[in-house]
């Protein structure tokens, strides 16, 4: 009962940064938001909630607001809800991946800004750079490995668990899923499962 209970949360990141709405524009605070809700019966997740806003004069605005498929966009965004585009966007994926990979330039510049975001106490100084940097930042902390482990048995239904293993070139993850007899190697999950791997230390640093 308390697994069931506990898998109905959605999960929750928010992710708040200094930036810019073009390039004469005062620097502002944005916050993005997304939460992804699970179903115990029903594979794989849903974005139910998803949304950007900025502060340009202390008090935060909507650039854009998703509850489940509706949409709801400000003139800031540079687009409008009957945009074909926005047939493009799935259940299961964020707007803002989403439009960046049909050129809008408001996401591409979005993702531009969260690859540039670089904490200088964090010890992850380096940029989005592959899965191999962040695999050997879960081996030096297994604290950050610890959550995200929490994290990916509530995105991906069956997950239990990423292990690491030291290898020859580097340290190696193993998955443990529910009902398989053996571990599976990371080149057997998802494409999905493997960029939140990647980005997940960035994720935690940026949102504080």
């Amino acid at each position: 009962m308390h697994t069931t209970i506990w898998w109905n949360l959605p999960t929750k990141i928010a992710i708040e940064y200094d930036g810019q709405l073009g390039e004469n524009a005062p620097a502002a605070i944005f916050r993005y938001e997304l939460h992804i809700a699970h179903e115990p019966n029903k594979f794989g997740s849903e974005v139910s909630y998803e949304s950007l806003s900025y502060a340009p004069n202390g008090k935060f605005r909507r650039i854009f607001e998703r509850h489940q498929q509706k949409f709801t966009f400000g003139r800031e965004f540079g687009i409008t809800g009957g945009d074909s585009r926005i047939q493009s966007v799935r259940p299961n994926a964020s707007v803002i991946s989403t439009l960046a990979q049909l050129n809008h330039k408001f996401s591409s510049d979005f993702i531009l800004s969260l690859r540039g975001c670089k904490p200088t106490s964090s010890g992850w100084a380096r940029r989005i750079g592959g899965l191999n940097n962040a695999l050997s930042y879960y081996a030096q902390r297994p604290d950050y490995l610890q959550r995200l482990n929490r994290e990916l048995s509530r995105l991906d239904l069956g997950l239990e668990e990423m292990k690491i293993h030291p290898g020859n070139t580097g340290p190696v993850a193993t998955f443990k899923h529910f009902g398989l007899g053996c571990d599976i190697v990371l080149a057997q999950e998802s494409m999905g499962t493997r960029r939140f791997i990647e980005i997940f230390p960035l994720l935690q640093f940026c949102a504080g």
